[in-house]
């Protein structure tokens, strides 16, 4: 299956007080259309910062390195970190759209939703006529699977409940067809059965549209409901690749082992934490990030960053236990 987005070693580097820190490093990752692939790490693992430097929304100063390809439809590939600001703006939502974890503080309160989904239409097609612009709100609209959209589309954001807000920004991010959606943490706060709705519509949605999804969070049951793959992030680098299924019960790397032991199921009734925090990036050691932290280590892991090694064809770690 052929690459809609293909990451090779792309490195995002943020100037501090302290130096130079690297939220992503060295990250290489493939997501085909119709496909989705889960993001998850704690927070602070670089997952939103990633997301960000494929949007172009990196703070001032930002250097970025390696290549992040998108491919077009005439079969060639524009590479997204060689963009200025203005090319930025025609992929913007029109190739690459973003859903973000907080729908109350993304929406404009004093517009009406309708409105503001019909701005995103306007940023690519600003000749649109009346009539078909608003045929194509409706049909955002009917994507997200808002009820009554012609009410809605006349109230603001806080008329609206938390899974309509989210709805109403899933409207938006499709409303110019993108070919990629990023989706932040989108069902963080809402209710459980509201966030099992939004999961199977934008499983649906991937579907029916042929989206490729990267899906961020740090909650693996989500993963586990909406994935195909899943990229496991810690300290700026992904630590584990493979299929969903595959890692969620076969983890090769002992922090995604670790993930799954903090995580609540049914049949568990004690929870293990990962001991230990998260080292800051202004403090990363010379080898392994998760050294510190694992009951593996061994001191070839204090030496080194591990290479990525594949345990088989579509599964491997950057751990040298693999």
């Amino acid at each position: 299956m052929s690459a809609l987005l293909e990451l090779r070693s792309l490195t995002v580097e943020l100037p501090t007080a302290a130096g130079w820190v690297k939220p992503v490093n060295d990250v290489s990752l493939r997501i085909a259309a119709g496909e989705t692939l889960g993001l998850v790490g704690e927070s602070g693992s670089g997952k939103t910062m990633l997301s960000l430097a494929l949007m172009g929304l990196l703070p001032a100063g930002a250097r970025v390195t390696g290549e992040a390809r998108l491919a077009s439809q005439n079969g060639s590939a524009k590479s997204l970190a060689a963009l200025s600001e203005e090319e930025w703006r025609a992929v913007r939502g029109r190739e690459i759209a973003m859903i973000f974890q907080e729908p109350m503080t993304s929406l404009n309160p004093v517009m009406r939703v309708g409105a503001q989904i019909e701005e995103a239409i306007l940023a690519h097609e600003p000749k649109l006529g009346r009539e078909e612009l608003h045929r194509r709100l409706l049909t955002a609209m009917q994507h997200a699977a808002m009820p009554e959209p012609e009410t809605r589309a006349q109230q603001y954001p806080h008329q609206l409940s938390g899974g309509l807000r989210q709805r109403a920004m899933i409207a938006m991010a499709l409303a110019p067809a993108p070919k990629l959606l990023i989706a932040d943490e989108p069902t963080t706060a809402l209710d459980v059965t509201v966030q099992k709705q939004i999961l199977d519509l934008l499983d649906r949605l991937r579907h029916e549209l042929q989206l490729a999804l990267l899906f961020i969070t740090h909650d693996l049951a989500v993963v586990a409901n909406v994935a195909d793959r899943v990229a496991v992030m810690y300290a700026g680098r992904i630590v584990e690749e493979g299929p969903v299924q595959t890692v969620l019960t076969a983890p090769l790397h002992p922090y995604t082992q670790g993930l799954l032991n903090a995580s609540p199921t049914l049949e568990r009734r004690e929870l293990t934490p990962i001991l230990g925090t998260v080292p800051q990036l202004t403090e990363l050691p010379p080898g392994c990030a998760f050294a510190t932290r694992c009951s593996y280590r061994r001191t070839e892991c204090e030496q080194r960053v591990p290479e990525f090694r594949y345990a088989d064809v579509t599964h491997g770690a950057r751990c040298v236990l693999v």
